[in-house]
């Protein structure tokens, strides 16, 4: 009889590269029944660790005899020999981790047990023993033969596990072999806060963004020049960048030297003294707080600020060229940037030829140019480089002095190799785009009508303007700023200013006259008298007669005019004041017509009669097409025979002056008679008494009809119902019903309509008494 048995397995942690791998073999589970079992914790990862293993039915720690591949395990009580049978099983971990790798072993294939609702999908699957297969989802674990196992992976992160055992017949188990996992590991780079500038921005026009550089980053550089300033002001619309770079804790061992003489190597030796001190031969170095307190011609340099005694490397140059002046092996990770940088400084005023000459490597490949320090003592000097990993997981950091000759003597400080933590943010300030403007600026006159009108680049903006009026246009009505307002779609006060110029006018008409003309001379004249104060001389512009006539002449006075309107246009500073005056002919022509008829039948023969005064000459014009000239009152006779009206003109003349009168003629259409229809009289008589007996006197009951065309009769006895109905012309009735059958003596009942020959409509009703 197989046994169903959980069985993880338990060892110690072993550290591998920033991650940890741990392996349980459930070594804590309680050899009592429980449903649910609790880890002890193990301190690792970012915090202690531990996990609970539940499940529907009991289990309890075994020793899985018979088969070295298992040590101890759980199992269920006797309730797993129902078939059919489903398990739900949870683990559940305390914290995040990684990489879970459990082997499921003893799936029973003849019973076609299954692992299924698994959650989350796991990553992958591996055989072990057997057929142990995916069925075609994530989600479930098939074992096709007896006894088949295999390794079931989740990458996570992940902080629960959970999934059904299906057994569907009698028969035995799920074995959980052993679990793996290891810690989530993170990034150098996650201890440092994620940069954030923070939302998009709309500004308003006018408006201003300051952008201030988060702290928490060792550099940062915005794209907006100088761009290394600590913060940026924004006036304009931007996509604005923001670059930061931190750098994890330094990884050189005793880079800056203040533990002495540890954690690196190199070809120098130790200072073995001489006439200038302890390094007096070349191809020697020393830990010291001073390069002056080691060699008597070296300079008193100071530290470059480390906290602690202040220690430097110094260096007497060596006379073999390509020697190792410092060198250190760094553990890192793969794909990495780190930043690697040194302070060097000569440690005397020399020449050229004799200044230190170095290179810096990384496993074996240089780094960045060849760099030497100035030629002043104790000038510090920083040279520093960025480097990428790649596929390297460790770094063997060298500093080597090319020269071979000279006094190539010099100081290290502060050596250092981060990792590079960069960062970039981008935030878009844009600006409102909504826009009024109050016009272009305007100067007018005080007697000119003037508006101005502000518009906007959005749809229904409500204006206001500062004087207090409302709507896109107003007439301003004193000189100065004029501001309109107005609120954007996104919110924005907008405002605009036109500066209006009104100019004062202290200056008037008094006389505008004219004298009048004789008519046939041109001897009448125009005159114009001002008052108030001008600006300079004013300019008279007069033209006419009539509004149109090209004449013009600047002048008060205008003479020799001819009688008609006259028009003066009169300027000063650019404004215009204008009027009109009518020069009038004397004892001008009165032009009077008279007609008479002035309408009837034609031919219609009608006399005019000429009443105009102060005229010798008159020219008519008939509206017939005849015109004629007379040179005295005589009437004038035409005939017009066509329907229709004229218009008659008289032209009264007296030399160049003319006067006009019309009057009307009309003739009308001739009468003609209405024609009237005759008359066709209609009539309908009926008898009251008629005796249907066969002795051939008034045997029926008939209608006298006079130009009647259609007639519809209905006959009824005493109770109303009908007994005949005809509608034959001429009627008759021989008192027998419909059936032929003679009716009873008494009276009966008619009612009719009818249509007279011009479709009159005579309808009517009455009685008759039957007799036999």
């Amino acid at each position: 009889m197989k046994t169903f048995a959980l069985i993880i397995a338990l060892v110690s942690f072993t550290h591998v590269s920033i991650a940890q791998i741990a392996s349980d073999n459930l070594s804590w589970v309680s050899t009592n029944s429980v449903t649910s079992a609790t880890s002890p914790s193990f301190n690792t990862c970012s915090g202690p660790v531990s996990y609970t293993i539940t499940s529907s039915l009991g289990f309890r720690n075994i020793s899985a005899a018979g088969d070295p591949n298992y040590t101890t395990g759980m199992v269920t009580p006797a309730a797993i020999f129902d078939p059919s049978l489903t398990i739900p099983i949870t683990i559940t971990f305390s914290q995040s981790i990684c990489n879970v790798r459990i082997r499921f072993a003893d799936l029973d294939g003849g019973q076609n047990e299954y692992l299924n609702a698994i959650s989350p999908a796991y990553s992958s699957l591996t055989d072990v023993i057997g057929d142990f297969s995916n069925p075609g989802n994530s989600s479930q674990v098939n074992a096709n033969v007896d006894n088949a196992s295999g390794w079931v992976e989740w990458n996570g992160p992940i902080t629960s596990i959970s999934f059904n055992y299906n057994r569907p017949g009698p028969g035995c188990g799920l074995i959980i072999d052993s679990m793996i996992f290891e810690c989530c590991t993170s990034s150098p780079c996650s201890q440092f806060p994620q940069l954030n500038l923070g939302n998009d921005t709309l500004l308003c026009q006018g408006q201003s963004l300051n952008l201030v550089a988060p702290i928490g980053y060792d550099s940062y550089a915005w794209n907006i020049l100088p761009g290394n300033q600590p913060d940026v002001t924004i006036t304009a619309p931007a996509s604005v960048v923001l670059n930061v770079v931190n750098y994890t804790a330094n990884l050189v061992q005793n880079g800056d030297f203040e533990s002495g003489n540890t954690g690196f190597t190199t070809g120098y030796g130790p200072g073995t003294g001489g006439a200038f001190g302890l390094l007096t031969n070349p191809s020697t170095y020393a830990i010291t707080t001073s390069p002056n307190l080691v060699h008597n011609n070296f300079g008193a340099c100071s530290d470059l600020g480390t906290t602690g005694p202040g220690n430097m490397l110094v260096v007497n140059g060596s006379n073999v060229p390509n020697t190792t002046v410092w060198s250190q092996v760094i553990t890192v990770d793969p794909n990495v940037d780190y930043s690697f940088s040194a302070w060097v400084t000569s440690v005397e005023n020399i020449t050229q030829p004799n200044v230190a000459v170095l290179q810096f490597f990384i496993n074996g490949v240089q780094i960045g140019p060849v760099f030497s320090p100035t030629l002043l003592s104790c000038n510090w000097q920083q040279f520093s480089q960025f480097w990428n990993s790649g596929a390297n997981t460790s770094a063997t950091i060298s500093i080597i002095a090319q020269v071979s000759s000279g006094n190539n003597d010099f100081a290290i400080d502060n050596i250092t190799f981060n990792t590079v933590c960069p960062q970039s943010d981008t935030i878009v300030i844009s600006y409102d785009p909504a826009q009024i403007s109050a016009g272009p600026n305007v100067t007018f006159c005080e007697n000119e009508p003037e508006t101005i009108t502000a518009t906007a680049n959005f749809a229904n903006p409500n204006f206001t303007w500062v004087s207090g009026q409302t709507g896109a246009t107003i007439a301003p009505t004193a000189s100065g700023n004029y501001i309109v307002q107005a609120l954007s779609p996104n919110g924005c006060n907008l405002k605009d200013t036109v500066a209006v110029t009104i100019k004062a006018m202290p200056w008037d008409f008094d006389t505008v006259a004219a004298i009048p003309s004789d008519c046939g001379t041109n001897n009448g004249a125009v005159y114009v008298l001002m008052t108030g104060n001008f600006i300079g001389q004013p300019l008279y512009t007069w033209n006419g007669p009539g509004a149109n006539n090209p004449n013009q002449i600047n002048a008060s006075v205008w003479q020799n005019l001819s009688p008609g309107w006259y028009y003066i246009d009169v300027e000063n500073n650019g404004c215009h004041r204008n009027d009109s005056v009518l020069v009038t002919p004397l004892n001008p022509p009165v032009a009077n017509v008279s007609a008479n008829p002035t309408s009837g039948y034609g031919p219609l023969s009608v006399t005019f009669t000429n009443g105009s005064t102060n005229a010798n000459s008159f020219d008519w014009y008939f509206g017939n097409g005849n015109s004629t000239t007379a040179n005295d009152l005589s009437s004038q006779n035409q005939v017009y025979d066509s329907v229709g009206t004229y218009l008659v003109t008289l032209v009264a003349i007296n030399g160049t002056c003319t006067d006009t009168a019309t009057i009307a003629v009309t003739v009308i259409p001739p009468y003609v008679p209405p024609v009237i229809p005759p008359i066709v009289p209609v009539d309908l008589k009926t008898p009251n008494i008629f005796t249907p007996n066969g002795d051939h006197v008034n045997d029926f009951f008939t209608f006298e009809l006079l130009n009647i065309k259609s007639l519809d009769v209905t006959i009824v006895n005493r109770w109303g119902n009908p007994v005949y109905t005809s509608s034959a012309v001429p009627f008759s009735w021989d008192g027998k019903d419909a059936a032929g059958n003679m009716m009873d003596e008494g009276v009966y009942f008619y009612k009719y309509t009818a249509k007279g020959a011009q479709d009159e409509l005579l309808e009517g009703q009455g009685f008759v008494q039957l007799f036999k």
